[in-house]
């Protein structure tokens, strides 16, 4: 199935003097999408402009903005209950900044596990370089009030402590057994080489291959 028609979504105007020297949002979304663009539509939504019905033969790409999701603006959560109605058929949708800002929003449940994938990442990952220790503090106080996910950040950090830990002491007893065969390889390699250069023959057999092997090449 082919979908070649496209919906822009703007959400917002670039300030003045950057509209004078590049234009207007559309202006750079008919640019890049040229092979589309007698398929492509513009809905103003932060003009208040009606967006159609959802419609999963329709790509929708939501523009970026000069506004702010958190300051839940009527257009923005107008046009954050379409998205919830686009994505409940299956409506292909791409946003871009503010576009895929507004995505998250609208999608709720799927921010909140972000954000918990994130604190939990993050606190595994800060236990991977010492240097990043002395911030921990800064952490803990960028999560204050969050109980939730101070507790997940402090569970990556034990979880990323204990499999360290674990690695450091599998690794330790393989690199010792790792160096042991390789003293055992390098001996033998050079009682070759001490055979080779005491004995004729031997240096003949041990070099054999080698020679059979370039001429054939």
């Amino acid at each position: 199935m082919t979908r070649n028609r496209l919906l822009l979504v703007q959400t917002g105007t670039p300030p003045t003097a950057i509209r004078q020297a590049h234009g207007d949002l559309p202006r750079w979304f008919r640019t890049l999408l040229a092979p589309w663009q007698t398929q492509l539509t513009t809905v103003r939504v932060f003009e208040d402009e009606p967006l159609p019905t959802p419609d999963n033969q329709t790509i929708a790409v939501l523009t970026g903005s000069w506004a702010m999701v958190t300051d839940r603006l009527a257009w923005s959560e107008r046009t954050a209950d379409w998205i919830r109605q686009a994505v409940a058929i299956d409506m292909p949708l791409f946003g871009v900044c503010y576009g895929h800002q507004l995505m998250a929003h609208a999608l709720g449940d799927e921010e909140k596990a972000m954000s918990i994938l994130i604190a939990f990442l993050g606190g595994m990952l800060t236990l991977l370089s010492p240097c990043t220790l002395p911030v921990i503090p800064l952490l803990f106080a960028s999560v204050r009030g969050r109980r939730g996910q101070l507790a997940i950040m402090l569970a990556g950090m034990a979880l990323m402590f204990g499999a360290v830990s674990w690695l450091v002491t599998v690794a330790s007893g393989w690199v010792v057994n790792l160096t042991l065969a390789g003293r055992g390889l390098a001996l033998a390699f050079f009682t070759l080489v001490g055979l080779s250069l005491l004995s004729q023959r031997v240096a003949q057999r041990l070099t054999s291959p080698l020679v059979a092997l370039g001429e054939s090449a």
